[in-house]
C-alpha cells in the first residue's frame, strides 16, 4: 500500500495566478469581510455569532475528482477518487491507495447514504459512464451500460436511473447490484420521458425529482415524481434554476436568475414554499444544509463581482473563481459566524460536508480535498 505524507500547508498566492490563465478570477483584489458588508440574513438586525479559532490544511495529497463518507463501518473512513481514476483513504498518516485502477476523466461520484458503495460518473465520447465500486471490499463492480443518469435512494441498496429505450427514456428502480447484469434482472418501471438532459436526485423516500440542466439563458424545470402513485408534475421552474436538497431531505437550496441578470437564493421545503431568501448570494453546491434553519456556505468575499457573472454558467464551466470567506448561517435566528476570513490562501470551496467538527471540501483552484475545524 502506498502511503504518502500529510501535506503541509503551503499554498500560495501563485494559485490566484493559476485562476488568471484558466477564466476570470472574481474577489482577489478586492476583499470584503462578508459579514461586515451585508445587511441582514433573512431580515431583521444581524446577529454576530460567537468567533472561534480557525485551522485550515489540506487533507489530500492528490487531485480530488470526488469524495465521499464510508459509514457502514466502525470506524468512518474518508475517501476520495484522484485525478487518474484512483481510490484512496484519508486518515491521520496520510493517503492510503486502496484500489489502483485508471478511470479517465471522472467527472462525479455518487455515494450510497452510508458510503458502501459508490457509482463512480466518468466522460466518454458517447456521453456519461457509471462503474459501482465497492469501498468496504475496495472492489470494482458493474460498468453500467445504456445508463444515462442513476442516483441512490436515500437510504438501502436501491438505485433510480435513466435507460434509452428506442427514442425515449426509461426511469427505473433497481438493486445496484443487479443494474445490468441481465434482461431478466427485477426492476421497477417508473416512468417513460422524451429523449432529454435530466439529472436525477432521490431525497425521499417515496418522492424523486428529475431536473433540466441549469442556465442563466433559459428557463429550466424541476419535477416532482410520486414513486407510488407514479404521478409527474412540474416543482419549480426558472432561469438558472439549481435546487441542492438537504441530506435529511426536507430542505433544499434554490437559486435562480431573473431575466435582468439579478441572482436569488433562497431555503426551501419539500413542498417548493420559500421559507426565507437570504441576503447574500452563492450557489447551493457552496452550502451544505445541516438543520431545518441552519447551514454552512461558502460565499464570495466580493459579492458585487459575483452578482455580474452570468450565473450559474459562468461558475459551472469554470470560466470564474472566487475567493470565498466560510459561514455559520443561523436563518432562524438571523445569525452568522465567520468560520473562515483568511487571506493567506486562494479558498473557492465547494462539495461541503460537516464531519462531525470539521468541514470538508474541494478548492476549485489546486482541486484538492481540505479540512476546516469548526472549534
Amino acid at each position: 500500500m502506498e502511503r504518502n505524507k500529510k501535506i503541509i500547508i503551503g499554498v500560495s498566492i501563485a494559485l490566484g495566478v493559476i485562476a488568471l490563465g484558466l477564466g476570470a478570477y472574481v474577489a482577489w483584489r478586492n476583499r470584503a469581510v462578508v459579514a461586515d458588508i451585508i445587511t441582514d440574513i433573512s431580515g431583521g438586525v444581524i446577529r454576530p455569532l460567537e468567533s472561534k479559532q480557525e485551522r485550515l490544511r489540506v487533507i489530500s495529497s492528490r487531485e480530488v475528482s470526488g469524495y465521499w463518507m464510508v459509514t457502514a463501518t466502525s470506524a468512518p473512513a474518508l475517501m476520495y477518487a484522484d485525478g487518474e481514476g484512483n481510490i484512496l483513504r484519508v486518515d491521520e498518516a496520510g493517503d492510503e491507495l486502496v484500489y489502483e485502477r485508471s478511470i479517465p476523466n471522472i467527472a462525479t461520484v455518487r455515494p450510497s447514504f452510508d458510503g458502501s458503495r459508490v457509482f463512480v460518473e466518468s466522460k466518454g465520447a458517447g456521453g456519461s459512464i457509471f462503474r459501482l465500486f465497492d469501498a468496504i471490499e475496495r472492489l470494482p463492480g458493474v460498468t453500467l451500460e445504456g445508463i444515462s443518469e442513476v442516483t441512490w435512494a436515500p437510504t438501502g441498496t436501491e438505485a433510480a436511473y435513466f435507460v434509452t429505450v428506442g427514442d425515449s427514456m426509461r426511469l427505473r428502480i433497481q438493486t445496484a447490484d443487479l443494474i445490468g447484469l441481465s434482461d431478466s434482472a427485477k426492476f421497477t418501471e417508473v416512468l417513460g420521458v422524451p429523449l432529454n438532459d435530466f439529472t436525477i436526485d432521490w431525497p425521499q423516500k417515496d418522492v424523486l425529482y428529475m431536473a433540466q440542466r441549469p442556465s442563466a439563458e433559459y428557463v429550466s424545470d424541476l419535477w416532482r415524481v410520486d414513486m407510488k402513485t407514479k404521478n409527474v408534475k412540474k416543482f419549480l421552474s426558472d432561469r438558472g434554476l439549481m435546487v441542492q436538497w438537504a441530506p435529511f431531505g426536507t430542505r433544499a437550496l434554490k437559486f435562480t436568475t431573473a431575466e435582468n441578470g439579478a441572482h436569488k437564493l433562497a431555503l426551501i421545503n419539500d413542498q417548493g414554499v420559500e421559507l426565507a431568501a437570504v441576503k447574500f448570494i452563492t450557489l447551493p453546491n457552496k452550502c451544505v444544509i445541516t438543520a431545518p434553519m441552519q447551514m454552512y456556505c461558502a460565499i464570495p468575499r466580493d459579492q458585487a463581482a459575483f452578482a455580474r457573472l452570468t450565473l450559474p454558467d459562468d461558475y459551472l464551466k469554470r470560466g470564474a473563481y472566487t475567493q470565498d470567506g466560510i459561514y455559520q448561517i443561523d436563518i432562524a435566528n438571523n445569525g452568522i459566524r465567520a468560520i473562515y476570513e483568511g487571506d493567506d490562501m486562494a479558498i473557492d470551496a465547494t462539495n461541503l460536508t460537516v464531519l462531525e467538527d470539521k468541514i470538508i471540501f474541494i478548492n476549485r483552484y489546486d482541486r484538492k480535498l481540505y479540512s476546516l475545524d469548526l472549534q
